[in-house]
């Protein structure tokens, strides 16, 4: 992913964002940010933004999509293989993530 500093030029922003080869350009550009993003709003709108542990609706920067046969492993992006969590459940499930370096 890139960093805001990594970003030159806003035009080019505006421009990648009017059509499919733009949006394709700028997957390949952005290492597939905005992908990912779409992707997550779609399963947070899926699972109507509850996590799916603890059944308690928050808001979307509450939470977290979470893979459930990890990428390591062979899992994917796939709708089928995502569920939206809350911090705390994500944390629970990922305790080797949640310290402060």
């Amino acid at each position: 992913m890139l960093s805001d500093s990594e970003i030159t030029n806003d035009s080019e922003l505006s421009s990648m964002e009017t059509g499919i080869n733009d949006y394709d350009a700028c997957w390949e550009r952005y290492g597939g940010k905005l992908n990912w993003e779409l992707t997550r709003a779609t399963v947070l709108m899926r699972d109507e933004f509850v996590c799916r542990l603890c059944l308690t609706r928050k808001k979307s920067h509450e939470l977290r999509v979470h893979h459930m046969l990890p990428l390591s492993k062979g899992g994917t992006n796939e709708l089928t293989n995502l569920i939206t969590l809350c911090s705390k459940c994500h944390k629970r499930l990922h305790p080797e993530n949640s310290k402060v370096f």
